[in-house]
């Protein structure tokens, strides 16, 4: 499994935080937000598997800038010590689309979720450079709103590996999140495959805004098949500029 954390977010799914959509509002789930025209995000997340041998720790630095309304584009970079010390695994562009609803952050609607849309679609496609790994492609068409203190995602994923041997595989994801209090929330994703239940992984979060323009993640990732392997702990920082 590769080190394909999202990168995240700076949205704690607060009503009241409007600037806090990006596509980043989940933890390994895409959400259907873009990022404002013109307003830079510095991305910052981690994964670490206990007890695993030879891979349990991996970091995912990028950026995150708004083109216009409907598109932006990130370049983030994948480093990890399956191969012993920290080393860079990959690095990457991906880039959101939007194709229906009001999925743009809009400067004059910071503060007020009702001048926006309660839904939305967008379509992300990412491609990645391997250093010692393959290089892959991937689409993935997010569909998402909100309603009052609840958020909702679903996504529909396909990836293609390019080396000796090709490879492509369908995957999807769900999240769910809850606002708490003012600058507190939790949330519960789901993803998996096609191929039957023991594919399934589920991931609660906790979702905290220390200060107005950082938020803060931090999950744990179960297979549904109980294995210390499928065990992943996440956290995911992002500062808006």
């Amino acid at each position: 499994m590769r080190i394909h954390v999202g990168i995240i977010t700076l949205s704690l799914l607060l009503s009241s935080f409007a600037w806090a959509h990006h596509g980043k509002k989940y933890l390994v789930t895409g959400s259907h937000e873009l990022s404002a025209p013109g307003i830079w995000h510095v991305l910052f997340s981690s994964e670490y598997k206990p007890q695993v041998h030879g891979r349990n720790y991996g970091i995912e630095p990028g950026i995150l800038y708004g083109i216009s309304r409907s598109w932006d584009i990130e370049f983030h970079t994948h480093y990890s010590t399956e191969r012993g010390p920290l080393r860079i695994e990959a690095i990457a562009v991906e880039s959101r689309i939007g194709l229906l609803g009001n999925y743009a952050e809009n400067e004059e609607t910071i503060g007020d979720i009702r001048e926006q849309s309660h839904f939305g679609i967008t379509l992300l496609v990412e491609f990645e450079k391997g250093f010692g790994y393959e290089n892959q492609v991937e689409g993935r068409l997010i569909a998402g709103g909100e309603f009052e203190a609840t958020s909702y995602a679903v996504n529909l994923a396909w990836k293609k590996s390019f080396g000796e041997t090709e490879s492509d595989d369908i995957r999807y994801a769900m999240g769910l999140k809850r606002s708490l209090l003012h600058d507190i929330g939790i949330g519960v994703e789901v993803e998996g495959g096609f191929k039957g239940l023991r594919d399934i992984q589920w991931t609660p979060g906790i979702y905290v805004s220390p200060f107005e323009k950082l938020d803060l993640k931090i999950g744990a990732s179960f297979g549904v098949r109980g294995l210390t392997e499928d065990q992943v702990l996440r956290t995911s920082l992002i500062l808006r500029l």
